[in-house]
């Protein structure tokens, strides 16, 4: 659980910075014509002078944090550290379902014709920030979609937001369908419905 905290602690920082170089080069401060405006009260010495950066400085920062972030992802004979295998989550999901909770991405639709009987959650990846007081902050959350793809960029948010959240390797399409895992209803072809994998 620490290991979690941390990880979200670093891919914040990495945000932040990335954030920051973006807005300090991007914004053509550099050579922007007319004094700069004085610092508003008390932020004295907050404000950084894009002048003071050295480029190569900042590039190792930026290369550094993003390393650390990548390196923490996976590591030699090890699960990633933001994704399940669907046959894990279905076993812990049966077995202790108290602790976790499932969230099926999957269209309206698609999760009609089969979904996973242990789900709690079928909802749109855009309508999740509306709808966060759903999410329970006590529980481990499993995130499936299509392939995987939508389902690990939800994670990164719930994860930055505090929340154990884990992505369904492969989704629930690819991942726990096709794995032959049980489900409600009759399973469409898993390749037809994953089709192009957009919403992934």
């Amino acid at each position: 659980m620490n290991n979690i905290r941390v990880y979200s602690l670093r891919f914040a920082t990495l945000v932040l910075l990335l954030s920051l170089l973006a807005l300090t080069w991007g914004c053509g401060l550099e050579g922007s014509a007319g004094p700069a405006p004085a610092n508003p009260q008390g932020t004295e010495g907050l404000v950084i002078k894009v002048s003071e950066v050295d480029q190569s400085t900042a590039d190792e920062i930026v290369y550094k944090h993003v390393t650390e972030y990548f390196s923490s992802l996976q590591r030699e004979g090890e699960p990633a550290f933001n994704l399940v295998d669907p046959g894990i989550a279905y076993e812990n999901l049966n077995k202790s379902p108290e602790q976790y909770f499932l969230v099926d991405l999957r269209s309206r639709s698609d999760f009609e014709v089969a979904f996973a009987a242990e789900t709690d959650l079928n909802i749109a990846a855009a309508a999740l920030a509306e709808n966060m007081d759903l999410l329970p902050k006590d529980k481990t959350i499993y995130v499936g979609c299509y392939t995987g793809q939508t389902a690990g960029q939800v994670v990164a948010a719930l994860r930055v937001a505090g929340y154990d959240a884990y992505s369904i390797r492969g989704g629930i399409t690819n991942g726990w369908i096709a794995a032959g895992l049980p489900v409600v209803g009759a399973p469409a072809n898993t390749s037809d419905s994953a089709a192009g994998g957009c919403g992934g």
